[in-house]
């Protein structure tokens, strides 16, 4: 499973780190991001502040790839919403934090 797109783009770095998380649910394999170059400037900052190894090798897209199918999500007509107990299939809207006491 894949993420790409403007929405992808746009992820904060924390978001980019949970959003692979989500599919492991419906039992994707390998989801990810496209490593680019908002991911390459946080591995840089990283190996400066830890001193870790500076070489990396990430997975790109091939011109071979090939998906089973594809699903557009346009995140502007998302609403946000919070997953019930006991099964997060069972979700409500989030109320808006400025509205609510």
């Amino acid at each position: 499973m894949q993420f790409d797109g403007p929405g992808a783009a746009s992820l904060s770095m924390d978001d980019r780190m949970t959003t692979p998380t989500w599919p492991s649910k419906p039992a994707a394999r390998t989801p990810f991001l496209e490593f680019d170059s908002r991911t390459a400037e946080y591995v840089d900052a990283r190996v400066k502040l830890n001193g870790t190894k500076s070489a990396t090798n990430p997975s790109r897209r091939t011109k071979k790839q090939k998906f089973v199918y594809e699903l557009v999500v346009n995140l502007d007509q998302l609403e946000p919403t919070v997953a019930c107990h006991p099964n997060p299939g069972q979700r409500r809207r989030q109320r808006n934090s400025a509205t609510s006491s």
